[in-house]
């Protein structure tokens, strides 16, 4: 069986957790950054973090405390990737053979392009017969905000889980020929445990349907979405276009978009500038009425201006002379190991912009 990991297996298709980023409404990556993804341009691996880690280790946990809870068989796997299921009474048994082949690479009958890996099923202890696809998260910060998670028993997840649980629907919907239950159990900070419930909503999954399928047909045509603002972006078109070419500059005439483009950067810039510095005559003024004092307290607001620690800086360059002189090593010597241990990167695009029209 393919592991839902696999780099190789998320290039030929859109899955679950890239659904949000297509719409243009995830937290972590734009269309845009996707797009290079998918075509190869840049590297997708996400690096293992602490809340990735022990997602993987907490997830078989959570779903056989919600196999306990639920009094159902559920189907998932184990940290290191082998499938099993679990019962009401806590016991890890062979799972039914109805639950193993959604466990695999699942692909939209027709949209070929949209895939998923389930984290789990549900599947009725008489018949075996799957009753619920489960999507088992870890939310352990503690610095979320109080309504990320709504109330308990209802549908109200994240927007990213939402776009991700309507894809795996619709895929599983499309297999099995009727839609099953979509089930969300979470270990919260608290520790809490709060189970959510969907059911698939047709009309959000058209929509969803045909906006992957275009960008599928943009990833294969190689034709990138429009950028967005945000740090994905940003990174993603500097991995675009990392170097300028020495080639005439694109000349734009007053009647076209990119000068109204052009026209509403030069606004938004002034516009930033004059609140900047309405800001820093604020903040001067409090430092001059705070002088030596630590802080300053007011009705529901504080600042403080506290003496940082001082940095320690090394003087390299006198300390190699001075061994040097000491230990009578010649100075174009000294010049020579310079050269070799210094080395230039490769520079970066600064944009810069300039409006002068009147």
């Amino acid at each position: 069986m393919i592991p839902a990991a696999d780099p190789d297996v998320r290039k030929t298709g859109i899955g679950g957790s890239d659904a949000a980023a297509v719409l243009g409404v995830s937290r972590w990556k734009s269309p845009l950054q996707l797009y290079l993804e998918k075509t190869g341009q840049v590297d997708g691996q996400i690096e293992d973090n602490e809340a990735m880690i022990w997602g993987r280790i907490l997830e078989p946990t959570v779903l056989a405390e919600y196999a306990r809870r639920s009094s159902q068989v559920v189907t998932g796997r184990l940290e290191d990737g082998d499938i099993v299921a679990w019962t009401p009474a806590g016991k890890m048994v062979d799972p039914p053979a109805d639950a193993v082949p959604l466990l695999g690479t699942l692909r939209h009958p027709l949209m070929t392009h949209m895939m998923c890996h389930l984290d789990a099923v549900a599947t009725d202890s008489v018949t075996d017969e799957v009753t619920e696809i489960i999507e088992a998260k870890t939310s352990l910060s503690k610095y979320l905000p109080r309504d990320y998670w709504g109330e308990e028993g209802s549908d109200e997840v994240p927007e990213d889980y939402i776009c991700q649980t309507m894809h795996q629907g619709a895929i599983v919907s499309a297999i099995l020929g009727r839609d099953p239950a979509i089930v969300v159990p979470v270990l919260r900070a608290g520790p809490e445990w709060a189970v959510y419930k969907l059911q698939i909503d047709h009309e959000f999954t058209d929509m969803l349907i045909a906006r992957e399928a275009e960008f599928w047909r943009r990833v294969e045509t190689l034709d990138p979405p429009e950028p967005q603002s945000g740090e994905s972006d940003k990174k993603a078109l500097s991995s675009l276009f990392p170097q300028h070419q020495d080639i005439d500059p694109i000349e734009v005439a007053p009647d076209e978009d990119l000068h109204d483009v052009a026209r509403r950067l030069n606004a938004y810039k002034v516009y930033v500038k004059d609140f900047a510095e309405n800001a820093k005559e604020c903040e001067n003024v409090l430092k001059f009425k705070m002088g030596e004092h630590p802080s300053m307290v007011g009705p529901g607001w504080r600042v403080t201006w506290k003496t940082a620690k001082g940095r320690t800086k090394i003087d390299y360059a006198a300390a190699a002379k001075q061994l040097c002189d000491e230990y009578e090593i010649p100075e174009d010597r000294f010049i020579e190991v310079i050269e070799e241990h210094t080395h230039t990167g490769a520079g970066s695009r600064r944009f810069r912009f300039t409006w002068s029209e009147k």
